[in-house]
């Protein structure tokens, strides 16, 4: 009922009706809704991953980096010149106004 009641709000209807209920246990029959395993069972999964050791590094050739296109390094955005200039002209006057106030 929990699939049929997800059914039923991604359809904007406010009650559950028997076609949503129907598509739902379709969906079940057929396999395509999985629900993730037990926590316990992941544990135990990745303590045997855990357990196979990373492979030494070679002290010549040192740590491989990935590629600038492959790594979360980079800038991912671009600013507009004109946004930039605005921001610098309100960020100086008040600059100038704060050092008017200390002298």
């Amino acid at each position: 009922l929990d699939d049929a009641k997800t059914f039923s709000n991604f359809a904007k209807k406010k009650n559950v009706d028997a076609d949503d209920v129907k598509v739902a246990i379709q969906l079940a029959q057929d396999g395509i809704f999985c629900r993730p395993p037990p926590r316990d069972v992941l544990m135990a999964a990745s303590r045997e991953v855990n357990k196979i050791p990373l492979p030494p590094v070679k002290p010549a050739s040192g740590l491989r980096i990935p590629h600038d296109r492959s790594n979360f390094l980079q800038t991912n955005y671009r600013l507009r010149n004109d946004l930039v200039i605005v921001y610098l002209k309100k960020y100086f006057i008040n600059i100038v106004f704060v050092n008017f106030l200390y002298y």
